[in-house]
């Protein structure tokens, strides 16, 4: 457990689509790529703390027969945000951390909740960087960002593995050297993964999250815009509802809504289909997640 100095992103916009949400950043280092040969050694993660501030916590395994105990641990931390930030996340943290949840008999349904904001991903689609910067890589942001210096380890990841097998068969000086190497390259990559949350400010917020949806959290229940589309005179939304299983449909103000088990589907009828806000949506959304809550 760690205070740390780097602070997550905000912005008028950012709170529009997140100020209700609880946030964690986080990244797991594992003995391989493959979820069925390899296991989770590592799991790091910064969430808020006192005053603004952000705290880093780290899971590791000792040996990879405590694997089962680090995610049971790690996951129920995780699992008790609504919203996490990866760096690549959607592609290989998540599904990498559900598939072995499922392997050593552990619920892997502990995360499905949570939004993901995958930067990796939206810094591919929705930023010039692929075109101006050698790579994608974390390190490489993190230095056109001018942050670079910050982060202390020297360590990749396929190095951290290497080490990780070595320091389970060493001993003394030597073995915590090794573990010194490895927690400081995760915890590197979880606080400059939250300092580099404010790249954010450079793009346009709005088309991110037109294109990736984006969470509604209410007091009585909580929901994920999966798809938008905008039509000739009509603007419609759907995604998914976490509670319980609901059945309704009503038509009120042009707006139509409509859910059936864990999906939800929303369409705006107007002629100004510029017109229609996320507000609107948010709005609307929220009403089928007080219905939700109500179930």
């Amino acid at each position: 457990e760690e205070k740390i100095r780097s602070t997550l992103y905000d912005s008028p916009i950012f709170k529009e689509y997140f100020g209700e949400s609880s946030i964690a950043c986080a990244d797991i280092e594992t003995t391989g790529l493959s979820p069925r040969k390899c296991s989770v050694i590592l799991g790091g993660l910064t969430v808020p703390g006192d005053g603004g501030t952000r705290m880093a916590f780290q899971y590791f395994a000792d040996r990879p027969d405590e694997e089962a105990e680090l995610l049971d641990r790690y996951c129920g931390m995780l699992g008790q945000y609504d919203t996490v930030i990866t760096y690549n996340g959607d592609s290989f943290d998540i599904p990498f951390l559900k598939k072995r949840l499922s392997a050593v008999k552990l619920r892997s349904d502990v995360l499905d909740h949570m939004y993901s904001l995958d930067l990796y991903k939206i810094l591919r689609r929705h930023s010039d960087l692929p075109k101006l910067l050698p790579d994608m890589k974390q390190k490489t942001v993190e230095i056109f960002m001018g942050g670079g210096a910050l982060r202390k380890d020297t360590i990749s990841g396929a190095d951290s593995v290497k080490q990780y097998f070595e320091y389970v068969n060493s001993s003394g000086d030597r073995r915590k050297w090794l573990l010194d190497n490895i927690l400081q390259h995760n915890r590197d990559d979880i606080v400059q993964l939250t300092a580099i949350t404010g790249i954010l400010h450079s793009l346009d917020l709005h088309e991110i999250m037109y294109t990736e949806g984006f969470p509604i959290r209410t007091a009585a229940g909580s929901m994920i815009v999966r798809n938008m589309k905008l039509g000739k005179n009509c603007l419609t939304a759907e995604g998914e509802i976490f509670g319980e299983n609901i059945q309704y449909s009503y038509y009120r103000d042009n707006v139509q809504s409509e859910a059936s088990g864990k999906r939800f589907f929303l369409k705006f009828d107007t002629e100004d289909v510029g017109g229609c806000s996320v507000a609107d949506v948010r709005q609307a959304g929220s009403d089928v997640a007080e219905i939700s809550g109500l179930g």
